[in-house]
């Protein structure tokens, strides 16, 4: 988390001056509802990722800063919150963590990725852990160092999980958490990933968000097959400052386009699958309808997706239009 906010004020400030042209665009989308609740009589603080579950109709958002895990229901409002515990370096007793993302399975269990764990970490719908998923046992080699940066679930329950380290690999895994394959590996094709930010997945499709290089946006088939890439570095619309994060959407129309979290922009951008820009909304401000650094995406379904900003330190409703 405090690299990720590094790099924001890092990165080039050429981006922010983008906002002002893409500020909230009312025939993108519509501000609905907007909640700054912690779950815990409290504020959000440096809350991240977020992950709607479709099938109970709840929001799971990792609240970093507040190192827990808060569900809402579809109007943002707190349902369960709870503190999330990781096992310390050498394994022997339990601190508090900082959850960094989570995704929810069709049983209710969630899987927490969280930045003082090497482990992702498996949750029954009362957030006690019952399993932990060592990415370099996946890959047979305990020798190796590696991290899960990124996790993302299909609706038939087989994940995805974004690694770093010795090797840099997006690797699949089964709906009972068994290892299936490696794909998508860092190697000198331009079609491979190099330092993903984002991933997302919906029924064959896998997205990935690039930090530095170009395309920014690559498109996968679930077996690892790249499909297509666009979007620049540079200062054109069409382009990106920090895709931070990524939602795939189907218009009732069937039609594919992409939602993508332009972090230094200020703005959430709808891309068509050729990489066009559609439709942007949002735009630099505190009021509604307006976005402090997205940090967090995710799709619900029927025109919905809800925001969570890390420095506005609130989460909103938005209705695609």
């Amino acid at each position: 988390m405090r690299l990720l906010c590094l790099l924001l004020l890092l990165l080039p400030v050429t981006a922010l001056g983008q906002a002002s042209s893409l500020r909230l665009n009312q025939e993108a989308a519509t501000f609905t509802a907007m909640t700054y609740d912690n779950g815990a009589d409290g504020p959000l603080k440096n809350p991240g990722f977020a992950f709607y579950d479709k099938r109970a109709g709840e929001l799971f958002v990792a609240a970093t800063g507040n190192r827990r895990i808060v569900v809402y229901d579809f109007d943002l409002t707190p349902k369960f919150a709870f503190q999330h515990f990781v096992r310390d370096q050498k394994g022997e007793n339990m601190v508090l963590g900082e959850p960094k993302a989570v995704v929810v399975n069709s049983h209710g269990d969630m899987l927490v990725i969280d930045n003082l764990a090497d482990y992702v970490d498996v949750l029954d719908f009362r957030g006690k852990s019952f399993q932990q998923l060592h990415p370099n046992h996946l890959l047979g080699d305990t020798t190796l160092k590696v991290k899960a940066d990124l996790i993302a679930i299909d609706d038939s329950d087989n994940v995805y999980l974004s690694v770093g380290g010795d090797i840099t690999a997006v690797l699949a895994l089964d709906r009972n958490l068994n290892f299936k394959r490696r794909l998508i590996e860092h190697t000198a094709d331009s079609n491979a990933i190099v330092g993903p930010l984002a991933m997302a997945v919906m029924d064959s499709l896998l997205l990935l968000t690039e930090f530095r290089e170009a395309p920014v946006l690559k498109l996968f088939d679930t077996t690892g097959r790249y499909l297509t890439g666009f979007g620049g570095r540079d200062i054109a619309k069409e382009d990106f400052s920090m895709a931070i994060a990524a939602a795939i959407y189907r218009d009732s129309a069937g039609n594919l386009s992409f939602l993508v979290a332009d972090a230094l922009r200020q703005v959430i951008k709808r891309v068509a699958a050729d990489g066009s820009l559609i439709a942007s909304f949002g735009g630099f401000g505190a009021y509604p309808g307006a976005l402090s650094y997205p940090t967090g995406l995710t799709y619900a379904g029927n025109r919905t997706c809800f925001v969570v900003e890390r420095v506005g330190a609130r989460i909103q409703r938005f209705v695609i239009k």
